[in-house]
């Protein structure tokens, strides 16, 4: 079985999330209320694992051997928002497009946003 890998944080990324707690810690809720925090994820359907192959000298290629493997896998982008006001829809990105790119003509209404009781 394999073990789950995470990155670790170097210290120069927790020095950065530090100063953001300091800096921000004394905002109130009106403040935070004109933030929108987002997130883009890339799925891939055949996620590839390297193994280690143990087989006998000379059997490289042998079919018992070797496994089927797809060089550029299928693969979809999707991008998600929250706010203290609410979510905004789920969004499938075509390949090769980010949503910076995309941001600035949405409305609420086409992002699926969808306000929460305060």
């Amino acid at each position: 079985m394999e073990k789950g890998r995470k990155p670790r944080l170097t210290p120069a990324m927790k020095l950065k999330r530090l100063q953001f707690a300091k800096k921000y810690k004394d905002w109130t809720n009106q403040q935070w209320s004109r933030i929108l925090f987002s997130n883009e994820t890339t799925i891939q359907q055949f996620a590839s694992r390297k193994r280690t192959v143990r087989r006998p000298p000379g059997t490289r290629y042998n079919e018992r051997f070797t496994q089927q493997t797809m060089k550029h896998p299928p693969s979809v982008m999707i991008w998600r928002a929250i706010s203290t006001q609410g979510t905004a829809g789920l969004f499938f990105l075509d390949p090769g497009t980010t949503m910076n790119g995309k941001l600035s003509g949405i409305d609420e209404r086409e992002a699926g946003v969808t306000h929460g009781s305060a």
